[in-house]
């Protein structure tokens, strides 16, 4: 039989785990968890080689269609004269995972590490049904 001491302890003591055993989502951008999971962060100034290590990762896809799955396929790096600055310039390829019609657009992709980023999706090649690609032209310091 509890009594209300018992059940007050008991449950003082599981209100007081539940922070420890929710993580929230923006602990899943923490320094430590990506380089335990060993992917690169894509938020802010990734370039070619970054996205790179998400080649052939799915990523979840928010947009104006709502949410839908899409594959990083392609990290193609364009080759550009050095001016003045040094300039990276590259076009990342994604194509819908079940073969669903993709819309072009202003989209945000969410990795299920927590990384993101929202990017400008343009239709791609002959397939422009279900590939989208993402243009990219990065100054970087000398």
């Amino acid at each position: 039989m509890m009594n209300k001491r018992n059940f007050m302890l008991g449950t003082a003591g599981a209100v007081a785990a539940l922070p420890a055993l929710s993580i929230p989502p923006a602990s899943a951008t923490s320094p430590g968890l990506r380089a335990l999971l060993g992917l690169p962060a894509i938020a802010v100034n990734a370039g070619a080689h970054d996205w790179a290590a998400y080649l052939q990762q799915t990523f979840e896809l928010q947009g104006e269609q709502g949410r839908q799955v899409v594959r990083l396929n392609s990290v193609a790096r364009v080759r550009v004269d050095q001016v003045v600055q040094p300039l990276e310039q590259f076009v990342l390829g994604f194509v819908s995972a079940d073969g669903a019609p993709l819309a072009a657009g202003l989209h945000t992709l969410r990795h299920a590490n927590g990384q993101g980023a929202t990017l400008h999706l343009s239709a791609s090649g002959s397939s422009a049904q279900t590939a989208l690609r993402a243009e990219f032209s990065l100054l970087r310091s000398a």
